[in-house]
This record gives C-alpha cells, sequence and structure tokens, in this order.
C-alpha cells in the first residue's frame, strides 16, 4: 500500500438509512464515528425499529468514498450534517434522540450546546474526549501531517483490510483530518458541562481507541441532573464489533423508553 494511494472503501454500506418510527414515538439520529461508515450503526438502527423507535443514520462528509476525500474535511461540515440530520427528523414530528458513536458523540455534545440541535437525549458511544497516546495527538499529528499525510491503522491486520473496505470504512487515518478531531474533541471537553438534557455515557473501560478517562470526565462534568454511566469490560473501541453489543443496544432502548 503506496503512502500516496487512494483507498476506496465500498459505497454500499456507507449509504445513510432511514427506520420510520411508530405513531407517537421518538426518533434517534445516528451518528457514526471518525472513518466509520453508516453500517457501524445499521444494526442498531434495526434493532430499535423492531421495538418501534424510529432512526436516521447519516454518512459524514468524507466517510464512505476515499480516505483522501477525509483528509482536509472541516469540523464545520461535520456539524453541519449532524444538524441536517436533526432536522428531517424533526420534520417527521417525532421527538428526536441522537446516538454518536466515538466522533458521532463529540459531534452530538458540541451540537446540542452550540444550539444546532434540540435533542430530547443523548447517548455517548466510546467517545474520546482524551485518548491513550494524547502526546500524539497534541504534539506529534500537528507537525507530521504536514509531511506524512496518512497513518495506517496498525491495530488492524492485512488480512481484514478487505472486511472494513467492504463495510464502507477506512483502513488508513488522514492526519489533517485527524487533527480537526482532536481540536473539536478538546473543545467539546469545555462545552459538556453547559448540556442540560439526559444523557446516557457508555464506554469501555480497557478502549484502546478513547481513553476510559473520557467517560469519567463526561459524566462528572456533564450539566444535566439525568446522567447514568454503562461500563463495558471489552477492549473493542466500536461497539458493532464488540460481543456485548445486544446488551448495550437493549440499555439505549430502555434509556430512549424512559425519555420518551
Amino acid at each position: 500500500m503506496k503512502e500516496n494511494q487512494s483507498i476506496t472503501a465500498d459505497p454500499q454500506h456507507a449509504q445513510q438509512f432511514f427506520f420510520s418510527p411508530s405513531s407517537g414515538r421518538p426518533a434517534v439520529l445516528l451518528v457514526h464515528g471518525f472513518t466509520g461508515s453508516p453500517w457501524d450503526l445499521r444494526e442498531l438502527g434495526e434493532f430499535l425499529q423492531s421495538n418501534g423507535v424510529g432512526s436516521l443514520g447519516i454518512c459524514l462528509p468524507g466517510h464512505g468514498t476515499r480516505d483522501t476525500d477525509l483528509q482536509h474535511r472541516r469540523a464545520e461540515e461535520w456539524l453541519m450534517a449532524v444538524e441536517d440530520g436533526y432536522r428531517r427528523l424533526a420534520g417527521t414530528g417525532s421527538p428526536v434522540m441522537v446516538v454518536g458513536m466515538s466522533l458521532g458523540g463529540i459531534l452530538a455534545l458540541t451540537a446540542q450546546v452550540q444550539g444546532r440541535i434540540h435533542a430530547k437525549a443523548l447517548v455517548t458511544i466510546s467517545t474520546p474526549l482524551f485518548f491513550p497516546k494524547e502526546y500524539l495527538h497534541r504534539f506529534i499529528i500537528p507537525w507530521i501531517r504536514w509531511f506524512k499525510g496518512y497513518a495506517r491503522k496498525s491495530w488492524i491486520e492485512e488480512s481484514d483490510f478487505q472486511f472494513y473496505l467492504q463495510r464502507g470504512k477506512y483502513i488508513r487515518i488522514p492526519l489533517h483530518a485527524s487533527h480537526a478531531m482532536y481540536r473539536l474533541s478538546c473543545q467539546a471537553r469545555n462545552l459538556v458541562s453547559q448540556v442540560r438534557c439526559p444523557i446516557l455515557v457508555i464506554h469501555s473501560s480497557r478502549d484502546q481507541v478513547a481513553s476510559p478517562a473520557s467517560a469519567k470526565y463526561l459524566y462528572e462534568r456533564i450539566g444535566s441532573s439525568e446522567k447514568y454511566l454503562h461500563w463495558l469490560d471489552s477492549p473493542i473501541h466500536n461497539l458493532r464489533l464488540s460481543e456485548k453489543k445486544h446488551s448495550v443496544y437493549s440499555s439505549i432502548l430502555q434509556f430512549i423508553k424512559d425519555h420518551e
């Protein structure tokens, strides 16, 4: 794999999806993570639909095509996509909640505080307010991104490349976009105290991508009086790939029911 070679994801699983809610039931905006795709949250959307809860799974700008498309995307573009998705769901007349995975959680928190969305409740999954190797994001990537455009995800075996690409995901990290994501993460740390809606924070105590300190920080500083913390014991960052996912789906559904 050459440094300047564009890596293309399968667009089949990168398409946004929409499941209509039952009459009077909530609709949930599902926002995937950095270098991910709507596939990551589609199974959750199908589970919610089977219980009468609708959902819209959006594809963030720069995702689900070629990793070079993500390289120079701005945080503002991702926030606008969340805002647009929220408006579409709000137009159905259903109360809207938001579930954000990883970067999707940062976007949900930020959009809520900025008044771009007015979610009735939020769920964050594996949201990285802090990183295990914080120094890389703070000192190394801001400099090296000008010389080395991409970094391969070292935790993905070469034999698994097609598995990820076929699901609309990327196997390389565009470093300029990674820096944009990190800056947004740092800004979100100072915003969480302004979040007032009910929130469910889901995180693994062994997450190797998003530091578990993120969940502790978010739970302790969130401005909401209704807050819940669900710890998982798994090293997997992406919920869709975790063996714990079905219990988490049930917890999310119960949280939604409790705040309809």
